[in-house]
């Protein structure tokens, strides 16, 4: 994207052009006339836009290095929790309706809360280790996040 704020004017094809690639100076433009081009252009947009997301977030304690310290990390810290708030609301994942991010919201089989958002009309599900089930010894916890 190029930023509009700032300019007095629209720039034009040469300096766009110049925006996404320094080389392109020098280079003739010609308009082509193709009446469904911005129906073409809109539909694929339409089709690429993704207004879902899924992020993992990983709580590591002091001094852990090793990632089966990590994964093993099945309580939260008041801080952690703290900022898990600020990413968004914890949400009961049974029945959830919004984006679920791969996560079941039938079975609890990835757990049964996780953190959520909408963030400009963008919805984000958080896949947070220590929201996730947790078994002693399990060396795949990783598989979920």
């Amino acid at each position: 994207r190029i930023p509009l704020a700032g300019l007095s004017k629209l720039p034009n094809i040469p300096q766009i052009a110049k925006a996404f690639c320094d080389d392109a100076t020098g280079l003739k433009f010609c308009p082509v006339l193709y009446p469904k081009a911005s129906q073409l252009i809109v539909s694929y947009d339409e089709h690429e836009l993704n207004n879902t997301f899924k992020f993992g977030v990983i709580y590591q304690k002091f001094k852990q290095t090793q990632e089966e310290e990590l994964f093993g990390n099945n309580e939260e810290s008041p801080a952690f929790k703290n900022f898990l708030n600020l990413l968004g609301e914890t949400i009961t994942l049974q029945d959830f309706k919004g984006f679920r991010g791969g996560l079941d919201v039938t079975h609890a089989q990835t757990g049964t809360e996780s953190v959520y958002t909408v963030f400009r009309d963008r919805e984000i599900m958080f896949h947070v280790s220590t929201k996730l089930p947790f078994t002693e010894g399990d060396t795949q916890q990783v598989s979920e996040i």
